[in-house]
């Protein structure tokens, strides 16, 4: 079944789009579902077929669910119909089994609730995707010391010098909400270059080891736009604020992931929770390019509205207008 055409959408001075979408719609209900370990819906039994002179009959019938519309007319049925990615009919079992028709799959919701597709209003999908497919998930460190027990059980399978990334560590959520210093992280990783990006993106913490890949000592200047934290003694902290972080991350030798992977494997985690949309903040002219090649290939499930970064913008619209 076909699903949600991108919106890829650069300006957002002058436009607001709210995309909305129930999470059933384009087969994205099942991966939810899976992802929920609740058993599957159930493809119900069919009488004769038999729709209306003239009515095209749907390719989906979905029946006895607690569907909300976000419809104050009809803000609750229980039961929708979906054809070529879009719903054709909302309702009663009554009314929408009017377009039952001989290759219509009639799936039968045994009473889950189905909601609208959520939107995240600020999201980075190529970096989710990096998180999908292996980069150090950092959410659910409750101190300094998680972090680098973390580190140290990735250095356990790396190789011998690599790049330990990460992300999404929160310094708010430790008990003492102080930014961290890289004393403890660099004992633990003498010989492995780390580099873990804050959870906001506008801060990163770097061991020793990276510090020396990236040249960095206590007369580094920072760039503008950025900042290096700095103890009592002048030495650097290991956090990189902002443009300071490219100090880091310009000698970062990973081999990184094919952009449309990272995209691929972050769909199919916002497609697992029910989001059927999302607004990219800060794509590159390359990753607009690359949402639209997957667009004509049938490959992009959500809808997504790209927002150009900052240092593109007027390159990118003075080249493709508005």
């Amino acid at each position: 079944m076909t699903t949600y055409r991108a919106h890829a959408a650069a300006r957002t001075t002058d436009r607001v789009v709210f995309l909305i979408a129930l999470c059933v719609a384009a087969g994205s209900l099942p991966q939810f579902l899976a992802a929920q370990d609740v058993p599957q819906p159930q493809v119900a039994p069919t009488p004769t077929p038999s729709p209306a002179p003239g009515v095209t009959p749907a390719e989906a019938i979905y029946v006895r669910g607690n569907v909300y519309t976000v419809d104050q007319r009809r803000p609750r049925v229980e039961a929708f119909a979906v054809a070529g990615g879009r719903f054709v009919a909302v309702g009663s079992e009554a009314e929408v089994r009017a377009l039952n028709g001989a290759e219509t799959k009639v799936i039968d919701l045994a009473g889950r609730t189905v909601l609208p597709g959520l939107i995240d209003a600020h999201a980075h999908l190529a970096g989710l995707g990096s998180f999908g497919l292996g980069r150090l998930d950092l959410a659910d460190a409750k101190s300094l010391e998680d972090v680098v027990q973390a580190v140290r059980r990735r250095i356990a399978e790396a190789g011998a010098g690599e790049w330990i990334l990460g992300g999404r560590w929160d310094h708010e959520s430790w008990p003492e909400r102080t930014l961290p210093h890289h004393r403890a992280l660099s004992a633990a990783s003498p010989d492995h270059p780390v580099w873990l990006r804050r959870v906001d993106g506008h801060a990163g913490l770097a061991n020793a080891a990276a510090m020396r890949a990236a040249g960095v000592t206590r007369e580094t200047v920072a760039p503008a736009g950025g900042e290096i934290l700095r103890d009592a003694a002048g030495e650097p902290t290991g956090v990189f604020l902002d443009k300071a972080m490219g100090l880091i991350e310009a000698h970062i030798r990973d081999g990184g992931h094919d952009p449309y992977e990272l995209v691929r494997t972050a769909q199919r985690m916002c497609l697992a929770v029910g989001l059927t949309g999302v607004h990219d903040a800060g794509v590159s002219p390359g990753e607009v390019q690359l949402y639209r090649e997957l667009e004509q290939r049938g490959e992009l499930k959500l809808r997504v509205y790209a927002m150009i970064s900052a240092p593109h913008v007027f390159t990118y619209f003075r080249e493709h207008g508005t």
